[in-house]
């Protein structure tokens, strides 16, 4: 609702799904609804670390830039653990940047694969933002000239059903939670859903 009020954008919704690596020189597709719709490309730089690139449609196109170090790498079954972090610009209204980070753990067993992941974003929006405080209905007076950051949590709970070691259908949840003074204008408690193909090779 935010976003379609302001023409303003959020960091990229989508997020790695699993804290294993991809392993050095393998690629991987990931295509959904977010519920942006969107595409992920990555590729394992070695075997702990990949680098990625996100294109997403909000409401103006968020093009995001990201890396995942696997600490614990379980490429076969159980657990692992990883750190990622990005970097994104929209190509909105408000020229809006962002970076963004955090943990993610999954866990793997044969075909099933469930993962949690916490990431902290901070937005900038450059230019302008919409007030509903004005007194005055004229479109130009809505709009306040100045720019403006925030800060929020993005929590997601998913899972990936591995029909083949290549090939997987992802279903999450995320929930965004505001930060600091802008809380009491911008929290939503709305589950958002997703769902994803993931392609590796």
């Amino acid at each position: 609702i935010l976003t379609l009020c302001s023409a303003c954008s959020f960091a990229p919704l989508s997020s790695p799904k699993t804290a294993r690596s991809l392993g050095k020189g393998n690629w991987q597709v990931a295509g959904g609804v977010t519920p942006a719709p969107g595409f992920d490309f990555s590729r394992g730089m070695t075997e702990n670390f990949d680098l990625g690139l996100s294109l997403e449609r909000q409401l103006f196109p968020v093009v995001g830039l990201w890396g995942r170090y696997s600490i614990l790498n379980s490429n076969a079954n159980y657990s692992s653990v990883a750190i990622s972090l990005g970097a994104s610009q929209a190509l909105d209204a408000a020229s809006s940047t962002g970076i963004y980070g955090g943990p993610i753990y999954s866990y793997k067993q044969e075909w099933f694969e469930c993962y949690v992941l916490a990431r902290f974003n901070w937005v900038r929006w450059e230019g302008y933002e919409f007030s509903s405080e004005e007194e005055s209905d004229f479109f130009v007076d809505l709009i306040s000239w100045d720019d403006e950051d925030f800060t929020y949590m993005q929590y997601v709970l998913g899972v990936n059903f591995w029909f083949y070691s290549y090939f997987a259908l992802n279903i999450n949840a995320k929930l965004l939670d505001m930060l600091g003074d802008e809380a009491s204008g911008k929290s939503t408690s709305n589950i958002l859903p997703s769902i994803n193909i993931l392609w590796k090779y």
